[in-house]
């Protein structure tokens, strides 16, 4: 603070500060009023050394008060004895924490925040039971027909099945018309024996029957 200094001065002092330099005097104050250009001086007792001054211009001054003892009061001054202000003042020591006050209203509810960034994928949770079956959609349109596959192996025959019952007699045929008489016929044919002209029918008994019909090829009888 340059050449100021503190000090911590009696309480007297400070009374005697109080009373030259308060305005507006009550009824039982002491007003000094001094001739102009003067100050008012307080002297010691054999009127020698200032004890106090206060100048004209409103300038206050405690000459003894650099060689005072020191206490707990802070004053500020310079090496005349003149009290001036205060460039800072030395903090002191540091009180007890006091008790802790009531927890305040809560305040309104701040803007939402920006969204965070996407966790991690969580694990893959336990499969669910399986739910019901559902209705039995509409049936789908019929979808074109496929290409031919090869053919397969044939499958081994199957077992002959038994053989069925004797159908009924069908009934007599009508008779036939009556055969025209064949020439070159030779009578009593045998089977291997040379005959003419091919072509021939013959018979080995009365009528022309399956059982005893031959027909002549290539010049030899042949049963029919």
């Amino acid at each position: 603070m340059g050449s100021e200094r503190q000090r911590r001065i009696p309480s007297l002092v400070l009374a005697l500060v109080a009373t030259a330099t308060a305005g507006g005097a009550a009824a039982a104050d002491v007003q000094v009023t001094p001739n102009g250009g003067g100050s008012f001086v307080v002297k010691d007792a054999g009127g020698t050394n200032d004890r106090f001054q206060v100048k004209e211009t409103g300038e206050v001054y405690v000459p003894g008060l650099p060689g005072t003892a020191t206490n707990g009061s802070f004053i500020c001054y310079g090496p005349a004895g003149q009290l001036t202000n205060c460039t800072t003042v030395p903090a002191g020591a540091t009180g007890p924490i006091g008790a802790t006050g009531p927890i305040g209203a809560t305040g309104p509810i701040g803007a939402t925040g920006p969204i965070g960034a996407t966790g991690p994928t969580g694990t893959t949770g336990p499969t669910g039971t399986t739910g019901p079956t559902g209705t039995t959609g509409p049936t789908g349109t019929t979808g074109p027909t496929g290409t031919t596959g090869p053919t397969g192996t044939t499958g081994p025959t199957g077992t002959t099945g038994p053989t069925g019952t004797t159908g009924p007699t069908g009934t007599t045929g009508p008779t036939g018309a009556t055969g025209t008489v064949l020439t070159g016929v030779t009578a009593g044919p045998t089977a291997g024996n040379a005959c003419s002209p091919s072509g021939a029918l013959a018979a080995t008994g009365t009528g022309l029957t399956t059982a005893n019909a031959f027909v002549c090829i290539a010049g030899t009888w042949r049963q029919i």
